[in-house]
Formats: C-alpha cells, sequence, structure tokens
C-alpha cells in the first residue's frame, strides 16, 4: 500500500479521474458540510508534490493484489480498525451519496476490481520524475512474470520506469541483498546527478 500512496505523489488527478471513478455525483452537488468536502477534495483531486524527482517503488501492488479479494484479505480487513472520525465522515458521505455501503479498508482498496484502484493507474505520473521498480519473484531472479507470493509481476510492473530489478524473493524484496544494492545504485546515480547539475542562484 506505501508504494501506491507513493506513486500518487508524483500523479496528477487534478482533473477529477480519481473522483468520477469514486462517484457519478460531482463533489459540489453533494450535500456536505464545508470541512468534509474540503477533506475529500483534498483526497482526490490533486497535483504531483513539484519537489520530488525519484521514486524506487519495492514489490508495489499498482494494479492491486488478488489476495485483497479472498479469505486472507477478509482476515487482514478484519483485524483493521478504522478511526472514529473517519467512519463518522464516511457515513455522513454515505448519506449525501444514498448509499448504504460502510467505510473499506485499505486492503479492500488494494483489490484489482476496485474502481478507484483501477482509475489510478491511469493517471499521469510526473515527468519530471525518474521512476525505479524492484519487483519480487519467487522462482526466479531476473525472470519477468511469477508473483513474490502477494504482488504478481504484471501489478509491480511499470511500463517506463528508469530501470526494473527482478529479485529472486517473497514479497519482503527491501530485505534482500540484491533489493538493498539496487536502492543504494540508484542513490549513488542521484547524488551523482544531483553534483553534475549546475548550481541555481538564490
Amino acid at each position: 500500500m506505501g508504494g501506491v500512496i507513493s506513486r500518487l505523489q508524483v500523479q496528477d488527478s487534478s482533473e477529477g479521474q480519481l473522483w468520477a471513478a469514486f462517484s457519478e455525483r460531482s463533489l459540489d452537488s453533494l450535500s456536505l458540510d464545508d470541512e468534509l468536502r474540503a477533506q475529500l477534495r483534498r483526497s482526490f483531486y490533486f497535483r504531483p508534490l513539484p519537489w520530488v524527482r525519484r521514486v524506487v517503488f519495492m514489490a508495489a501492488p499498482h494494479r492491486g493484489a488478488s489476495l485483497a479479494e479472498g479469505v486472507v484479505g477478509a482476515i487482514g480487513s478484519a483485524f483493521v480498525t478504522l478511526p472514529q472520525h473517519t467512519l463518522d465522515s464516511y457515513a455522513r458521505l454515505a448519506v449525501a451519496l444514498e448509499r448504504e455501503e460502510e467505510a473499506g479498508t485499505g486492503i479492500d482498496g488494494l483489490s484489482p476490481r476496485a474502481p478507484v484502484m483501477r482509475a489510478s493507474m491511469a493517471l499521469p505520473l510526473s515527468p519530471a520524475v525518474t521512476y525505479h521498480t524492484v519487483v519480487g519473484n519467487q522462482a526466479a531472479q531476473g525472470e519477468p512474470g511469477g508473483s513474490d507470493g502477494v504482488v504478481p509481476y504484471a501489478s509491480s510492473h511499470l511500463e517506463g520506469a528508469a530501470s526494473e530489478l527482478i529479485v529472486r524473493s517473497g514479497h519482503s524484496v527491501q530485505q534482500t541483498s540484491p533489493g538493498i544494492a539496487e536502492v543504494a545504485r540508484i542513490l549513488r546515480e542521484h547524488l551523482a546527478g544531483l553534483e553534475a547539475a549546475p548550481s541555481q542562484p538564490r
């Protein structure tokens, strides 16, 4: 989930693509208090963070993970307790939308069929950002395909990545020697680029 949230920091949803996946009714047309409306606007309408220039995604489920839909996901969701203010906010939103559903957890949001998850993959990434992926494959090192046991390669792979390392690993690729070495390599590459860049006037 952290990888998905990190990706959203460098994507542009200012045209309302995510909100359109969540509701057919416009946000401004809903009967909501100003605080909740502002909170929803911040959550669904955003631009890339301007200070981010490079991102490393590690076993990130960009297109979701099917485990979120099965028994494992159901058990995981059962252990999640949402804050009361979140439950209250969603209850007010459900009334405005005339829905009877309860607030879902982050695990529910990782379903490959979740509309907002699917819409998020269509959002443009900032052209100012260089991104890399480290992907796990339990079967073989360096082989596209397979799965890390939680996230399949098809979900972790990103077109346009400056580099992609496929590690023979389970989901915790950040704990493997190749994964650690790759992050160190990317950091050195980024530092070299900063040192080579002309100094900017203050």
